[in-house]
């Protein structure tokens, strides 16, 4: 799949010296986090970046051949009590979460546009309330783990309804478990039939 990355992200790339910046957003219930890997908050894409020192590194980030599902682990320290409460309250599956790769000038400004690296869903977080302060490690999961997951659908009249609300093809089903008709074309019987004998003509 071809991939959309500016000219001036590609250049940046083939530079001796970079300054490497990551974007990280997650959404919760009622707010959107947004950090990224440098100190000093940034603004980029019309929204502003926490650079706060939270952002400690990525887990699981990678791309792959087969068709299999892959996560990024986002890793969190020194976070507040407001973020513990997001992560404990307002976490739920199917959240989603994005890993951008940026480039940073000399002047601190993001060189466009950053490659989005890894957009998935929340799958689950680990939490670890230490001395020197809370850790997260906030787990999410690409759309292909749906493939791993049985689909479990049943055959009957409301299954199909709910997929196709008009649609009467199993409407019996459920009283075909009860029928004790024959299906199928009946037996010949093996009972021989009466041949009524022709009425003689008469002779005239």
């Amino acid at each position: 799949m071809t991939r959309d990355i500016t000219a001036a992200f590609i250049s940046e790339l083939s530079a001796s010296n970079v300054n490497i910046a990551y974007f990280f957003e997650g959404e919760f219930q009622s707010s959107t986090l947004r950090i990224w890997s440098g100190f000093g908050d940034i603004t980029w894409d019309s929204k502003l970046w926490y650079g706060n020192g939270w952002f400690q590194g990525l887990g699981g980030v990678g791309e792959s051949y087969d068709i299999k599902a892959t996560n990024m682990e986002i890793q969190l320290a020194g976070v507040p009590s407001s973020v513990i409460s997001l992560v404990l309250n307002e976490t739920s599956q199917n959240r989603v979460g994005k890993i951008w790769l940026g480039f940073l000038d000399n002047s601190g400004a993001v060189i466009a546009d950053p490659y989005l690296a890894f957009d998935g869903k929340y799958d689950s977080a680990e939490i670890d309330d230490g001395s020197d302060g809370a850790s997260v490690t906030l787990t999410y999961e690409t759309e292909l783990i749906e493939l791993e997951k049985a689909e479990e659908r049943r055959y009957t009249d409301v299954g199909q309804k709910g997929i196709y609300p008009t649609d009467k093809g199993l409407e019996y089903v459920t009283a075909m478990a009860d029928w004790e008709g024959f299906w199928g074309v009946p037996e010949k019987s093996s009972k021989k039939k009466k041949t009524v004998p022709e009425k003689k003509k008469r002779r005239r």
